[in-house]
């Protein structure tokens, strides 16, 4: 689809909504020929006048090297421009910015509260990061909350996780059986190394111990609803 000589008017005049779009049109070859410096052209014009949308997607030019030169320093600059003005994407990208020290210093509690914002709009991502920062502190009770929110969304890694403190008992009661499902869940969302602990030798250990637990209660009627 070609650009009407009314939009490209209004893209030169200033229009930063039509600056952004002619940026993701060179982005990706819409109506244009692909050209990564030219889609950095037009966001940097509208990134200037405080477009969040073209501010995030020059952060990501630079941290690629697309059509500019690689600085994740200025990847940093124009994402906390995006994230400051509300745009989700750049919340999440400024708590992994912070959270690694990745072209700026690294401050954890920098990197949470970005975090924060982003979950709260629903972010899963950042959901299994704020888990993930609680995990590497040993807080396996707050680690476990954050990745059961996100494991309700279906996030890969988050099952991964939540089944491991499962299957040990970390933060919660041990349950292999709730364990299994959740690393089932990961194998099939693609996490390749959730199959490993499937098969381990205490995972299938664990779980034969559950399951004659069961069946003994089931035999001495402990499971028999009270009348």
């Amino acid at each position: 689809m070609s650009h009407s000589s009314a939009q490209l008017k209004n893209v030169q005049a200033g229009d930063p909504v039509g600056q952004c779009c002619l940026g993701w049109d060179y982005d990706n070859g819409i109506g244009v020929r692909k050209s990564f410096r030219r889609a950095a052209y037009w966001y940097r014009r509208a990134a200037k006048q405080g477009n969040r949308i073209a501010q995030y997607n020059l952060s990501l030019a630079y941290l690629k090297g697309e059509g500019v030169k690689k600085s994740t320093a200025s990847s940093v600059r124009w994402n906390l421009e995006a994230a400051k003005a509300g745009d989700t994407d750049a919340e999440l990208a400024a708590g992994w910015f912070y959270h690694g020290g990745r072209g700026i210093r690294q401050d954890l509690r920098k990197a949470k509260n970005w975090y924060l914002k982003a979950a709260r709009k629903g972010e899963t991502k950042a959901m299994f990061s704020l888990g993930q920062m609680e995990f590497d502190k040993k807080d396996f009770k707050e680690a476990a909350r954050w990745f059961s929110k996100a494991v309700r969304k279906n996030h890969p890694r988050s099952n991964y996780y939540l089944g491991r403190m499962l299957l040990h008992g970390w933060g919660l009661e041990p349950d292999p059986f709730r364990a299994r499902a959740c690393l089932k869940t990961a194998v099939r969302l693609g996490v390749a190394y959730a199959k490993r602990l499937l098969r381990s030798k205490k995972f299938k250990r664990d779980l034969v111990q559950e399951n004659n637990v069961a069946v003994n209660h089931w035999r001495q009627g402990a499971l028999l609803p009270v009348i």
